[in-house]
Formats: C-alpha cells, structure tokens, sequence
C-alpha cells in the first residue's frame, strides 16, 4: 500500500472529511455552515443531496479542510444500489489516484428529535458501518443534531441507548469513536472539525475492497448487504405475486370485477418491482463501472482547475507546462535545433525558418493529464497511424491522438500515450539520421543508438 497521502492544495495537505447520514438529517446544512459553502438544503426529509459532492476548502486553525457531502441510504429518489454506487466510486477514485487520498475522519450526523431509531435510521448506520469497517473508528465522529426541536431528556435517553447498545454505536465508540452535541452554532460545528484536524488519515473499508484487493462491488462488505437486500426484495414480490395470483383465480370464481381489476393492478407493480430487482442484482457491476469512470471524469476537470498556476512565459516556456494549452508553439530538437514541420504531407524535421508549417497549437487534455499536437498550416495532428512498437515513424493523423510529456532537467520527452516497448521501457519520439536526412520515430527512451538521450529532447517555445 502506498503511503497515507490527503492530496494537496499547491503543496498543501487537505483535510478531507465525509459526511454521512440519514436523508434530512442536516448533513449538507452543516457543511454550509462550517465551511461558508452554498449546497442545496432541505428542512423536510426530502432528499436534496442526489451526488457525492466535495465543498469548497476552508481554512480551520491554519489547516485547509474540505468536507465531502453524501446520500442517505433512505433517499427518496434513488435506491440503495444507487446510493452505494455513488459514495463507493468517488471514494474509490480518490484513493486509488496517484496522490493516494485518504479520509481525516467520517462524520455521521444523525437527528436526535425522532422519537425512536426506526427502520430507515438502522439501515443507514449498518451500511454507514459496512462502508467504514472496523480499523477507522477512532476516525468517527457521530453528531446529535436538531436538539432544538427535541425534548432535552428525552433525547439525552436515545443518545445514551445508541451509545450503550450493540446494535448501534458502541462497537465503534468502543473502538475510539467520538459523540458531539451540535448546537446549531458555527463555533460547534467548529468544534467538530478541530477533533478530526491532526488525525491520521486512514483508509476505509469499502476503498480497500475496490482498490487494494481489486473486488468487484458487489464481493464488496456494502454490495453484498444491498445484493441480499435486493433477493430479499425479489423474494417478497414474488410471495406477493403468487398470492395475488390465488386471489385473482378467487375474484374470477366469484365474478368479481372490481376486486379483479384491483388484484391486476397489485399484480402489475409486483412484476415490475421483481423485475426491477432482478435488474438491479445483474447490472450492479457495470453500473458500478460508468459510474466510476464519470467521478473520474469529474475529479481530473476539478484537479485541472485547482492546479497551481503556471508561471508566465515570461518566467521561461523551454518546457511543455499547463500555460501553452490552447498556444502555437514552436517544437525543436534540443541537440541541433531542428524544427518539428508538416511537410510533404506528413510529419518531418528540419533547420528552423519560421514558416507556420514549423507551428503546432498545443492542446491539454485534462481528464487525461495529455497533450495533443495540431499543425496550424494543415490541421491535422502529429501521431502515429497503426500499431506501435520500437522504431515506428511518426506522422500525421486526423483524429487528436494523444501524447504523455514528462520533464527532465528541463527538457521535455514525449510518449505515446500508455505505450511501452516489450521490456517496459517508454517508447519516446526521437531523431536520428540516415542517408542524409533527419528521421522522426519512436524508441525507446534514453538510448544512445540511433539519436541518443538529446535526439529525444524537445524544447516548446510560444510563439
């Protein structure tokens, strides 16, 4: 496993915190109110909260802290499958990404005015618990919430049975968990946060399962409590069918049309609900998946947006950096200052004369972290057509084919993206020459015979 990593804000830690609980359970109110954050809110138990949502960072006692707020279980709209999906995939990603981000702390907030902890309120905590597992405990924070609509001592009683009870708190208070009492106020809310600060970040359960041990999500602790669920679910509407069944044959002996037609409505949404359910148990995995690949999607446009910024050209542009995206730029050789051209209906080299055959327009794909290279004479972009393998040329191809750049001591080499050769050595775009003429191909990088390291350097300069 890597090291514990939280990601950062221009080099900075970031204390990352989920918050979890029932629906209207104050959870996006909460992050309001600590973080000076605008996120939908609901004063009913209606849900608002439909994604996983990370509010903006704030500063807490010289700390930057970001609070990532969360579905209930029991949302009205989306099913528990759904749900799952949503918090399992952004928790996956963010671990699972190069930076290794994990979570300060879990904050489960949970209303103290209901009377008694119902169906719904066992539910979310049982699968709260199956996300979390054991290890992470002394990371809870558990928050009694909406005390002014409570009978104080009436609620003291419930925060007592959900601390003292195996059912509810207590393993995880046995295990260093933490109760609050939020006041509404934002100096108790503060107060909440300043207790997960200077943890150590820990990993859960759930990202573990999916990242670690590679499970798929429903071999996961929560996709095999919501698949059980769902052939519970199945099973009930299919007691249900057959005992609608009995009574339709019944209304037919009897001639009753009017219990008929009742029992055939009940019947149609009990094959619907079974249907459904079965569906649910089949596409868990795949929707799992779109799911995930669009939280990536989602967090490499963020990450690209909160980078550090770049440094001015005026601060030197010898290097590919975020500021030439969407700039001309002039690509040459750092051994001879040869220019990179479209010439002759392909890709070359050649001495530099200014001509705009020798500009390429620099594109940054984000969600990728890659580059393309478009010609600004011909519009068509620098790539290599075909399979790839060592001493392929380069050319020019109609579609954004996308390169990886890494910088060296100021030098920038460039891949095809996500291609090695057979050892696992990158394969770089390299000069060298032949029968007079300079050729462009891919080697592998550092290789001294044919172009050697500098033949594989390139400089971009803006136009």
């Amino acid at each position: 496993m890597a090291p514990p990593n939280t990601g950062t804000n221009h080099g900075e830690e970031i204390v990352w915190i989920a918050v979890m609980g029932m629906t209207g359970s104050g959870k996006s109110t909460f992050i309001n109110l600590v973080s000076g954050s605008r996120l939908a809110t609901s004063d009913s138990m209606e849900s608002v909260t439909k994604e996983v949502e990370a509010a903006p960072a704030f500063k807490l006692d010289g700390r930057t802290v970001r609070l990532i707020d969360t579905p209930g279980f029991d949302d009205d709209e989306l099913t528990e499958k759904e749900v799952l999906e949503r918090i399992a995939s952004y928790l996956a990603v963010q671990y699972g990404d190069p930076s290794r981000t994990m979570l300060h702390g879990v904050i489960f907030i949970h209303r103290i005015d209901i009377d008694r902890v119902g169906n719904s309120a066992k539910r979310n905590l049982y699968m709260f618990l199956k996300l979390i597992g054991p290890k992470p405990y002394k990371n809870i924070v558990f928050v009694t919430n909406w005390w002014s609509k409570a009978n104080p001592v009436k609620a003291a009683q419930r925060v007592a049975q959900l601390a003292t009870n195996d059912k509810y708190w207590k393993p995880a208070l046995d295990g260093g968990a933490n109760v609050v009492h939020h006041t509404d106020s934002i100096e108790s809310a503060q107060s909440i946060i300043r207790l997960i600060l200077n943890n150590h970040p820990i990993s859960l359960n759930i990202q573990e399962e999916l990242v670690d041990q590679k499970l798929d999500i429903s071999e996961t602790a929560a996709g095999q409590e919501v698949d059980k669920r769902l052939a519970e679910m199945a099973k009930k509407y299919e007691d249900n069918l057959r005992k609608v069944r009995e009574d339709m044959d019944d209304a037919l002996r009897r001639r009753d049309e009017e219990a008929k037609e009742a029992l055939n409505e009940a019947r149609k949404e009990f094959q619907a609900g079974l249907e459904q359910a079965k569906r649910d148990r089949e596409s868990m995995s795949n929707d799992f998946a779109r799911q995930k690949a669009q939280v990536e999607q989602a967090l490499a446009a963020e990450r690209a947006r909160n980078a550090a910024p770049a440094p001015p050209p005026s601060q030197g542009d010898m290097f590919l950096q975020s500021y030439h995206d969407g700039r001309t730029c002039r690509i040459t050789n750092f051994q001879n200052g040869y220019a990179l051209q479209y010439a002759g209906g392909s890709a070359s080299v050649g001495p530099f004369n200014g001509g705009s055959h020798q500009e390429w327009i620099c594109h940054l794909q984000a969600q990728w972290s890659t580059w393309t290279f478009q010609s600004k004479s011909s519009g068509l972009y620098l790539g290599i057509d075909g399979y790839i393998s060592e001493g392929t040329g380069v050319g020019v191809v109609s579609y954004p084919f996308q390169w990886t750049v890494n910088v060296v001591d100021g030098k920038s080499l460039v891949f095809p993206t996500q291609h090695q050769s057979q050892n696992g050595i990158p394969l770089v775009i390299s000069m060298w020459p032949a029968s007079g003429s300079w050729y462009l191909t891919v080697y592998r990088d550092g290789v001294t015979d044919p172009g050697g390291f500098l033949h594989q350097s390139w400089k971009f300069t803006i136009v």
